[in-house]
């Protein structure tokens, strides 16, 4: 099939005379769509950051990996742009002066190992997220499929980091094997296929990320939790089957350019886009989670929905207040709180446990049977409704034990106060 970087004479003199000063251009969707993700990009990494730093204080490797890609996320987003713009990947390959093929080659190197880096380390992060939920929540199959796909994935990324480097033999023949002065001189130099190679890296790295998108599914489906939850998280892991449908893209724009047409300048500016946005969806899958408690807590946003129930809640309270009559005596009062089976509720119940300390507080020590409930759910920490969060399958638990309430420093008491005998004073 015809294609590739290195097009026949045949092809070369059936292309239009070269416009060097005026020529047909793509619009700057790559230029527009950079200035748009980048800084979205990095303030979601920084708003998942704050979280897990200043209100669930448990970074764990995943956080470490996003925070580690950004560089190379930001670095291609530069990247993008300047060979589109500057360097001509937004025009036809005839009306690109020669001497900057060069130039190109060395920027399309750097994309491929770049993109390589940058890539592996969100999947396995996303992978790593994972992990820290699925101990308490699926078989020991998926944990053992997550480690093996990281495994694949971090393997997958070092090769093909790798290989293109050392695709040609001097490494500088990957640049200077379009440079038509050093050919006309009889430059010697050998490379493997480089078409095979990023065609075979776009479908594995398209297998990898379904792999990653599917994976959740099996955490949270047979979870006990109502269907519009279930629709909710489903929503959120679904941004990964778009990662998907941009990974296939690219892998199709990769064949396009060196199987099916000699326009490599042209069709690349198809590739790099869609390249970005596949680093740049990935990464917004990667970050999603943390996003609600964030939401949540910096921007106060459940205040909104919290004043109608706090409202009814009060009024039932009052309401409750106004039929709980006392009876008579001073007494009386104690008896209701404590001697009475009449009313339900905590207080109403008898306890022969219960005291009132020298401050007025009611103390009730914890029964033999009573033991702290956990209430961890693993789709709580999905939908952000817990502060703290699990690192490779622990969760970190805080209960607080009698001996740390004792090691408080006592109550200053207000001195010069006494009450008479019989009560407070009401």
């Amino acid at each position: 099939m015809p294609g590739g970087i290195h097009p026949p004479l045949a092809v070369i003199l059936s292309w239009p005379t070269p416009n060097y000063v005026n020529p047909t251009t793509r619009p700057k969707t790559v230029l527009i769509t950079a200035c748009i993700f980048g800084p979205l990009t990095t303030l979601l990494l920084l708003a998942r950051l704050w979280v897990r730093m200043r209100i669930q204080r448990n970074v764990g490797w995943d956080d470490w990996l996003m925070l580690a890609a950004i560089v190379p996320i930001i670095a291609l987003t530069v990247i993008f742009p300047l060979v589109t713009e500057v360097y001509g990947f937004n025009k036809h390959v005839w009306d690109v002066d020669p001497r900057v093929f060069p130039t190109q080659r060395k920027y399309v190197l750097v994309i491929e190992v770049v993109f390589c880096v940058a890539s592996g380390l969100i999947k396995i992060s996303i992978l790593l997220f994972y992990r820290r939920l699925s101990t308490n929540a699926v078989s020991k199959t998926l944990i053992w499929s997550l480690r093996i796909s990281i495994g694949f994935i971090a393997s997958y990324s070092v090769a093909f980091t790798i290989v293109p480097i050392f695709i040609c033999n001097p490494v500088s023949a990957f640049w200077d094997q379009v440079n038509h002065a050093k050919i006309a001189k009889g430059y010697k130099y050998t490379c493997l296929n480089e078409g095979a190679d990023v065609f075979a890296a776009g479908v594995i790295a398209a297998a990898q990320d379904l792999i990653t998108a599917i994976l959740p599914t099996f955490i949270y489906w047979k979870l006990q939790m109502p269907f519009r939850q279930k629709v909710l998280l489903f929503c959120i892991f679904a941004i990964g089957y778009g990662v998907v449908a941009l990974s296939a893209l690219r892998a199709y724009a990769s064949w396009r350019i060196f199987f099916s047409t000699y326009d490599v300048t042209w069709v690349a500016g198809d590739n790099w886009l869609w390249t970005m946005l596949e680093l740049h969806i990935g990464a917004m899958c990667a970050n999603a989670p943390a996003l609600k408690v964030f939401f949540t807590r910096f921007l106060q946003l459940d205040r909104l929905g919290s004043r109608s129930k706090s409202r009814s809640t009060a009024s039932k309270q009052n309401s409750g207040k106004s039929s709980n009559q006392y009876r008579g005596k001073s007494g009386g009062k104690i008896f209701d709180m404590f001697g009475s089976s009449k009313n339900s509720g905590y207080l109403s119940e008898p306890h022969t446990d219960v005291s009132v300390d020298m401050h007025g507080g009611v103390q009730r020590s914890r029964g033999q049977d009573e033991r702290p409930r956990s209430t961890t759910d693993t789709i709580d920490i999905f939908l952000g409704r817990r502060e703290d969060d699990v690192e490779l399958g622990s969760m970190k638990s805080f209960v607080t034990r009698e001996e740390d309430l004792q090691a408080l420093p006592p109550f200053p008491s207000r001195a010069a106060r006494n009450y008479p005998e019989g009560g407070a004073g009401m």
